[in-house]
C-alpha cells in the first residue's frame, strides 16, 4: 500500500489534468509532487510574502522540510531523489 501521503499526491496529480489546484502541505512528498512550488513567509512586521521557487530552491525548501532549519546532506539528497522520481 502507497503511504498517505503518496496517494494524496497521486489523486491531486490525477485531478490537475482537468483542474487547477492549490494545495498547502507541509509534506515534502506531497510538495515534490507539484508543478509549481510556492514558500509564503512572514517578516517582522506580519507581512506575508510569497514566492514562486525554482528547481534548486525547491530542493533546498524540500530538504527544510525533511530535516528543519539545519539541512543536512542527507535531507538534500532526498529531495532531488524526490523531485527526480516525480518529474522523469
Amino acid at each position: 500500500a502507497l503511504p498517505i501521503s503518496m496517494s494524496v499526491a497521486n489523486v491531486l496529480k490525477t485531478l490537475s489534468k482537468t483542474y487547477q489546484i492549490f494545495a498547502i502541505s507541509h509534506q515534502p512528498q506531497l510538495s515534490s509532487c507539484a508543478h509549481q512550488h510556492f514558500v509564503v513567509t512572514k517578516n517582522h512586521e506580519n507581512e506575508s510574502f510569497v514566492k514562486c521557487l525554482d528547481i534548486k530552491e525547491r530542493e533546498i525548501e524540500l530538504a527544510r522540510m525533511i530535516s528543519g532549519e539545519n539541512i543536512s546532506e542527507e535531507a538534500v539528497q532526498f529531495a532531488q531523489s524526490l523531485l527526480q522520481s516525480n518529474h522523469s
